[in-house]
């Protein structure tokens, strides 16, 4: 049995995992999308705490989406680990994926200091960049779609950098490449 958990390999972002991934980005892009339009039509954004209260909801908005990614990834691995007929998920898959986690953490820290800074409009292109170096980073360059998926993040960093209106478009296409991706493979 040691000789199977070693075989299978450490979590990856194929199938299933990648399919819940980009849902998380659509689905939570899209929630601050609509809360940023309704308080721009209410032009209630104008007052201070109505400005902050819509931070801090944005906030825990992208604290969830960055909690769920290891959550859905996990529960993945635990399905896969029943169709195998295995009682535990690889210790290979627990260390990477906390270590996934642990990136993703550091993430959110550098995110929330440059929210605190005041650069508001290097939020998402910070967020593409370092998410698509993570995907590097994690192992996933072995796969060239996985490539193409970082690759894409650089590339739309680099757009909402130089129109910083365009992050949910980039977001979405990002979330629409994880499914996309997930279903491929």
């Amino acid at each position: 049995m040691k000789n199977q958990d070693n075989s299978t390999p450490p979590f990856s972002f194929k199938g299933l995992n990648s399919l819940l991934v980009g849902l998380i980005i659509l689905t939570n892009s899209y929630f601050i999308k609509t809360l940023l339009d309704k308080a721009n039509l209410k032009k209630q954004a104008l007052h201070l705490d109505n400005t902050q209260q819509l931070e801090t909801i944005i906030l825990i908005i992208t604290g969830l989406t960055l909690l769920l990614f290891p959550i859905a990834i996990y529960v993945v691995e635990k399905i896969k680990t029943k169709k195998l007929n295995r009682n535990n998920v690889p210790f290979t898959s627990i260390q990477k994926l906390l270590k996934f986690t642990l990136t993703l953490t550091v993430l959110f820290v550098l995110l929330i200091m440059t929210k605190q800074m005041g650069f508001y409009f290097y939020i998402t292109p910070l967020f593409l960049l370092l998410y698509g170096l993570i995907l590097v980073l994690f192992g996933f360059k072995e796969d060239k779609n996985m490539l193409l998926l970082s690759g894409s993040c650089l590339l739309f960093a680099i757009i909402t950098l130089l129109i910083p209106t365009y992050w949910y478009y980039a977001l979405v296409i990002l979330g629409i490449a994880h499914i996309t991706y997930g279903i491929n493979n």
